[in-house]
């Protein structure tokens, strides 16, 4: 598991090198990738709180929805459209909450 977030760790401070470069910025480069990884894990917190409360919220009854709109409801935040990598991740998430019984 930690070798498959290196590399994508790898990825993500290249593309913010190659970035501060293409911009001109003239900052310090660990103090800035510091707070763009503490920025990143608080949106990342926040998405998995607020998907696991959509999902197990009884306001609504997300076992009747079709994947496009549940894809919708518990995405809409985070992407601006629904594509096949939205509709997956929702019909994986889905799959995991009915095998739990949790829906």
């Amino acid at each position: 598991m930690k070798i498959f977030f290196f590399k994508y760790l790898l990825f993500f401070q290249a593309k913010v090198m190659s970035l501060i470069q293409s911009l001109g910025i003239k900052c310090d480069v660990p103090v800035m990738l510091r707070s763009i990884n503490k920025y990143s894990s608080r949106t990342y917190v926040d998405f998995r709180r607020q998907t696991k409360s959509k999902l197990l919220s009884t306001q609504k009854d997300v076992g009747v929805l079709c994947i496009q709109d549940l894809g919708r409801y518990l995405f809409k935040k985070f992407t601006p459209d629904l594509n096949t990598k939205v509709e997956q991740t929702t019909i994986v998430l889905r799959a995991f909450y009915h095998e739990k019984k949790l829906l």
